[in-house]
């Protein structure tokens, strides 16, 4: 018989009641305590959505999630943007002073820095926990790669750019989320998916879940959902404390980051459904393709410049 065809008893899920009470659900946390505190961290067969229009960060943002559970568990970041070679340089940058360009084009001026690092990562346990894939380009091969290399937790760049059957681009990425979903449940893996916002949203301080393109199932099959955009003005951060009842940043804090050439991010949890929706801002330090939470920077006292 399907599995999928399969039915349980009012009785039998009562039980799966007692069982949650007994064994209480545990979220792997992720490196930024604000999203610890509002989701509880990411579980496996849940689905975790990072929406943004293009230069936001979300990439960024998804990889430095996961290079955070991969200390801990088995991982596979599926990019169809870019190589794994822009991946690995990606995340050398974050963790040292060396550029990514630089690194991509083999023009590196501290060759020590250099070799320390790459022997720093392969003595650390993400050497072998993490997988990266430019090929996955169907649920049918996440699935497979997943399986294959028992992966605990998979992020998709970007859901927009997979393939599916389907006679409209709403049909395509209804397929692709609900078997994401699917394959979240029955492999029991946690599933961040990374999205793009419409062209409408460009311009928008407050993104609103509409403006995730093609939104209808991502929203639908996501436990949560988190939106991006890019902040010039310290008057829309003004407008977004008043939206939300929070104090987010002042505005010397604004201006020096904007002056560091740094990016003020606003992010937003739009939906949650297991826990409170809510919004802050993070400092995204682009050359080092690393997001810093605001709070992290005052209590150490840092401005990462």
């Amino acid at each position: 018989m399907n599995d999928q065809a399969k039915t349980i008893t009012l009785g039998e899920a009562n039980g799966e009641l007692v069982e949650n009470y007994k064994n209480p659900r545990v979220g792997m946390e992720t490196p930024f305590v604000w999203i610890n505190k509002k989701t509880g961290g990411i579980a496996k067969g849940e689905v975790f959505t990072i929406a943004a229009r293009t230069g936001a960060g979300k990439s960024c943002f998804a990889l430095q999630m996961l290079t955070h559970f991969s200390h801990r568990y088995r991982t596979l970041y599926v990019t169809l943007e870019m190589t794994e070679a822009h991946q690995a340089a990606r995340y050398l940058a974050s963790i040292t002073d060396l550029n990514s360009r630089d690194l991509i084009r083999g023009s590196i001026q501290d060759a020590e820095l250099f070799m320390k690092a790459v022997a720093a990562v392969g003595r650390s346990p993400i050497a072998d926990n993490m997988r990266l894939s430019r090929f996955a380009n169907t649920v049918e091969r996440v699935m497979e790669i997943t399986h294959n290399c028992g992966a605990e937790v998979v992020v998709i760049d970007t859901i927009n750019l997979m393939k599916s059957s389907g006679e409209t681009e709403r049909i395509r990425l209804t397929n692709i989320t609900r078997s994401l979903k699917q394959m979240a449940l029955n492999m029991d893996v946690a599933v961040i998916m990374v999205a793009q916002l419409n062209r409408e949203a460009d311009g928008k301080m407050i993104p609103v879940l509409s403006d995730i393109k093609e939104s209808g199932s991502i929203e639908e099959d996501s436990d949560t959902v988190l939106l991006f955009a890019d902040v010039e003005d310290y008057g829309e951060i003004f407008k977004a404390e008043q939206k939300y009842g929070v104090s987010l940043c002042d505005a010397g804090e604004f201006s020096q980051m904007r002056e560091g050439m740094r990016q003020c991010v606003f992010a937003s949890i739009r939906k949650n459904r297991n826990g409170e929706t809510g919004a802050t801002v993070f400092w995204f330090m682009n050359d080092k393709h690393k997001f810093i939470e605001l709070q992290e920077a005052r209590e150490r006292n840092f401005v990462p410049f």
